[in-house]
Formats: C-alpha cells, sequence, structure tokens
C-alpha cells in the first residue's frame, strides 16, 4: 500500500475508535439530560434526514471515478467539476424545497408523536434541511480530494469532527438546551468541515473549474449520469436499510422503539465504519488499474487481501459482542434498554459477510458493473419495507431487525456472491475458504464462552477488563495462527513506525 494509503487507514482507525469512543460514553450523557421521548426526537431527525443523501444521484462516487480516469488530463477535470458544481447548485435547490414541504406534512406522517415532539421536530428538521441543502456543493471538493489520494487530510478532518460535536454538545447540554440545539451543533460542524475540504481543495490541490453549458458537453453528461443513476439506486437503499426500519417504528410503534433501534444503529453503523475505512482509499486506485486494463487476477488479489483483514477486524467487534454485549448494554445505557442486543446480533452476524466484501462495491464501480447490485438491492429494498412494517407491528425494534437481515441475506449475500464469482470472476471461493479459517471458528467459540462469561462478576472496571484480555487474547491468536506473511509484515512495519516515533529505536526516516 502506497504511504498515503497506510496514513489514511491509521488515520482512519484512530477517528474510528474515538467515534466509537464517543458513542460509548457519551449517548448515556444524552439519554440522561434529554430523556426519551428528546432522544427519540433527536434519532428520528437523523433517520428522516439520511433520505435527502440519495438526492447526491451518486454523483459522489461518479466524480471520483471520473477525476481519477482523467487524471492526466486537466481540461478535462476542470469541465468535470464545473459539471458537477452546477448539478449539485440545483440538487441543493431541490432538497430545501422538499424539507420545506415535509416540515408542513410531516404532522400526518408521524401521528404517534405528541404535538410538542411534533413542534421541535420541524424546527430541527428546518435547521438540517439548510445544513444538508448547503452540503451538496461543497461535496465536489470532498469527492475532488478523495480522487487525488489525500487520504491524511480526508481522514484528519473527519477525526477533527467527531471530536468537535461531542464537545460542543456537552457544552449546550451544561446550559440545559435539548434536541433542537444539538441539532443546531451538528449542521455548525458539518459546516466547518464543508470549508476545511473548500480551503483545502482551493489552496493546496489547486481545484478549477470551467462552466459551460450542459448542451456543450452533452456526451459527458450522459455518460456521468448513466454511471451514476445505478449508484444512485444503491443509495437508496443503502438509506433503506439504515433509516427505513427507524421511520417505520417511528410511525407504528413511537419514540421509545426508535430508541432501542437507533441504539441498535450506533454499534451496528461503529461495525459498518470500521469495515469501510480500508475499502474506500482503494476505488481510485482501481478505477486506475481498470483503466490501464490490469488483469482480473491482480484485482482480485486485493479483493480477498482487503477481505481478509476486515474479516479478523469484523470477527473481534461481533465475538465480542456476543460475549460481552448485554453487560455492555446495561453498563452503557442501562437494563432496560437490553433489547438492543438482540436487534444489534439479528442485524450484526448477516451482515459480516458483505461488510467484510467492502471492497466488491468499489471494484464494481471502478469497472462500470455496479447495475446489476444496484437493480437487486432496489428490489431486496423494497421487500424489507413490505417484511418490516407488519413485523414492527408485532414484535417492535426486533421485528423490524428480522425483516432487515432477512433482505440482508437475499440481496447482499446470495445474490451478489453469485454474481461476483460467475460475472466478475473473483476468485469468490477463495474468501469463502478465509471465511471459514477465520469467522466460523471465532464466532462459535464465543457462543460457548458466552455461558461462562454470564457467571463472571461484572462492573464497569471487570468489563474493560475482560475486553481487553480477549482483545489481546484474539490478536495472539490471529497473529500466531491466521495472518500470511504480508499481513504479519504489515503489523511489524506500523509497530516499528511507532517505536520510532516513540524514539524507542532508531532507524531512518
Amino acid at each position: 500500500m502506497k504511504k498515503e494509503i497506510r496514513l489514511g487507514v491509521i488515520i482512519g482507525y484512530i477517528s474510528m475508535a474515538v467515534s466509537t469512543f464517543v458513542a460509548i460514553f457519551f449517548t448515556p450523557i444524552l439519554l440522561n439530560n434529554l430523556g426519551t421521548s428528546e432522544y427519540g426526537i433527536y434519532a428520528l431527525i437523523s433517520s428522516v434526514i439520511a433520505y435527502f443523501s440519495v438526492l447526491d444521484l451518486g454523483l459522489g462516487s461518479t466524480a471520483v471515478r471520473y477525476i481519477s480516469k482523467n487524471y492526466k488530463k486537466p481540461e478535462d477535470i476542470k469541465t468535470i467539476n464545473g459539471i458537477l458544481l452546477k448539478i449539485y447548485i440545483g440538487i441543493g435547490i431541490i432538497a430545501l424545497l422538499l424539507g420545506i414541504i415535509l416540515y408542513f406534512i410531516s404532522g400526518f406522517i408521524f401521528t404517534e408523536l405528541t404535538s410538542i415532539e411534533l413542534h421541535k421536530f420541524k424546527i430541527s428538521l428546518l435547521i438540517m434541511t439548510v445544513s444538508v441543502a448547503i452540503s451538496f456543493p461543497f461535496s465536489v471538493y470532498s469527492s475532488y480530494i478523495t480522487a487525488n489520494e489525500k487520504f491524511v487530510f480526508q481522514k484528519t478532518t473527519v477525526l477533527l469532527q467527531n471530536l468537535l460535536k461531542p464537545f460542543l454538545m456537552i457544552i449546550v447540554l451544561i446550559f440545559g438546551y435539548k434536541s433542537i440545539a444539538l441539532v443546531a451543533v451538528l449542521a455548525f460542524v458539518n459546516l466547518f468541515t464543508y470549508l476545511l475540504n473548500y480551503y483545502y481543495a482551493r489552496k493546496k490541490l489547486n481545484f478549477e473549474y470551467e462552466f459551460k453549458k450542459i448542451s456543450e458537453n452533452k456526451p459527458l453528461v450522459k455518460e456521468m449520469f448513466n454511471y451514476s443513476f445505478f449508484i444512485l439506486l444503491a443509495t437508496i437503499v443503502d438509506t433503506v436499510f439504515k433509516n427505513t426500519d427507524q421511520v417505520i417504528l417511528g410511525a407504528v410503534s413511537g419514540t421509545f422503539a426508535v430508541s432501542i433501534y437507533n441504539l441498535s444503529m450506533q454499534i451496528r453503523s461503529a461495525n459498518s465504519n470500521f469495515s469501510a475505512i480500508i475499502s474506500q482509499l482503494f476505488f481510485p486506485k482501481l478505477t486506475k488499474m481498470v483503466e490501464n486494463k490490469e488483469p482480473i487476477s491482480k484485482i482480485s488479489e486485493i479483493f480477498n487481501s482487503v477481505s481478509r483483514i476486515q474479516m479478523m477486524i469484523l470477527t473481534l467487534i461481533a465475538s465480542g459482542f456476543i460475549m460481552f454485549g448485554i453487560s455492555f448494554i446495561d453498563v452503557w445505557v442501562g437494563e432496560e434498554f437490553r433489547e438492543v442486543y438482540f436487534v444489534v446480533l439479528i442485524c450484526m452476524l448477516p451482515n459480516l459477510i458483505p461488510l467484510s466484501q467492502n471492497i466488491g462495491i468499489y471494484v464494481l464501480q471502478a469497472m462500470n458493473k455496479h447495475q446489476f447490485r444496484a437493480v437487486i438491492f432496489f428490489i431486496i429494498a423494497i421487500l424489507n419495507i413490505v417484511i418490516s412494517i407488519p413485523l414492527a407491528m408485532k414484535y417492535n425494534s426486533i421485528g423490524a431487525a428480522i425483516g432487515t437481515a432477512i433482505a440482508v441475506i437475499l440481496g447482499q449475500i446470495i445474490a451478489m456472491n453469485i454474481y461476483y464469482s460467475k460475472v466478475i470472476k473473483l476468485n469468490i471461493k477463495r474468501y469463502w475458504i478465509n471465511f471459514t479459517k477465520i469467522v466460523i471458528p471465532v464466532l462459535s467459540i464465543a457462543i460457548l464462552l458466552k455461558i461462562l462469561v454470564d457467571k463472571l462478576p461484572m462492573s464497569l472496571l471487570y468489563l474493560i477488563m475482560y475486553i481487553s484480555i480477549y482483545s489481546i487474547l484474539y490478536s495472539i491468536y490471529m497473529y500466531v495462527i491466521i495472518m500470511n506473511t504480508y499481513e504479519k509484515g504489515l503489523i511489524k512495519e506500523v509497530f516499528i513506525k511507532i517505536c520510532r516515533k516513540s524514539k524507542l529505536i532508531k532507524g531512518e526516516k
């Protein structure tokens, strides 16, 4: 891996660790200060606003691909930047109008909310609508930074964002403000990061654009929209999987069920984000490999190498949660939220497979063969809604989780693995051999050990001690038994660099 990718991965994991740490310790503060009702509003507004991401139309990934593809043609990149800016300004205006419409009809959608809850929801909606509308034009600069493989700056910005949000929110809570103020903090921090990306792209990377009439670039615009359309479908599906259950629960069960599901989403999102950190950094590289017509065997090698690393990380999280999850929930938010444990497991276990295969998404996009995935996911998204509504009405958050898990198994596991193997010609057999060696034994042992863990004395300090001991033993097992020479080399390289930085050993810089 290039130095920029290695450092990007390291900073990405530090950022993810900070985000996870903040979620663990900050969420109880939110619950205690806001109460279930206000926290439910805060969670609901996050889910509703997430739907605005579909307005991106898949152009974020399209921008990265086409800028990477034309990295030797600066004039073409200027044209692409200009086209994207014009489109995104229009999308921002549309987002603003949609937010205003939703403001007026929200009372007819969320009938389970009280009048006070609905009022607070509407104000929060307006704040986040403005924030989202502004975000679209600025996303061009973020895509430009990614295409130029400046991952260190990008991941450092995310780390700063993860630190700023809880810090400012705590200040707001100290002064007695509630959910509306927290939403305003989110909007402010988002704007701050948009401006950072703008400055870096313009001043450090010489971002330039040229506004031309769309009619002058019809072939290019048509090609970009054909490419982005199926990314849009995939984005819709991803949004459905992540947010529809909460919206359904808000409509049929109320804010407590939404709170349960949102707490589970925090854990599952952290799990998902850990897997995405490595994969997303390879998109520009994969695009250039495809453009240079490198053989599929080399792309398949990257697929399996990255998926192995992701398996090791995800299996640690999943096995640890199987054993310590209930105790963690009790310490984190209280015994009354134990249902979160079962919701997480129902969704987390089937997701081990697609999350460890995250690199495949970028392989498809780089090869412009992502259409099948989008169509299959769109069908499964509809099925997810159909299944989840009756299940949520009968079993609340657990029912919604079961509906989503069924959709994951059908779409992201069965259909996609057949496509990867038969059409893309990736070595999926090698993936499943790795999965059998890495994941299955560990999860089986974790299920057996849970019986023992349940009998151990438990408190916050005990929990930290148990998790630390397990993580160390797991790491030793992976290093000695599972890791190949290349993976061990990466660990040694990182360790040596840390030692050098700490002046424990000397070496050439």
